[in-house]
């Protein structure tokens, strides 16, 4: 019985985590403080492209931790032939909006929390329709 338990709980886990990276799919856009804009594309096969400032990069590959809270988000990307990751951070604030930051590339350790004061890597993106 024990057994059935732990593999009934094991496949509600997985399918919340299944659910939450479901629901980061699509296009994301939003201004930040500073009135600029930007956009984020996630896409099914875990690519994305960002758009920052009119410049566009292309994410290979993203991953979600959903577990966390924030949610956590690395986006592989290539430059100049060399690999960088680039942290980010979520926050589903309802079904069409998110709290996100962007880290700038040099960010060495993967943070765990938004930064304390609304900095400009900071940004409220709206479901696009």
């Amino acid at each position: 019985m024990k057994k059935y338990a732990f593999l009934l709980l094991s496949i509600v886990s997985l399918q919340a985590v299944y659910s939450q990276s479901q629901r980061l799919l699509g296009t994301w856009e939003g201004t930040d403080k500073e009135n600029a804009s930007g956009k984020v594309v996630f896409e099914e096969d875990k690519s994305a492209l960002l758009y920052i400032e009119g410049q566009e990069i292309r994410i290979v590959e993203y991953t979600i931790d959903n577990t966390s809270s924030p949610i956590v988000i690395e986006l592989r990307t290539v430059v100049d032939g060399q690999e960088k990751v680039l942290y980010s951070l979520a926050e589903f604030i309802d079904a069409n909006t998110i709290k996100w930051e962007l880290f700038p590339p040099d960010t060495k350790n993967r943070p765990e929390q938004f930064s304390e004061s609304s900095t400009d890597n900071q940004i409220i993106l709206r479901r696009a329709r």
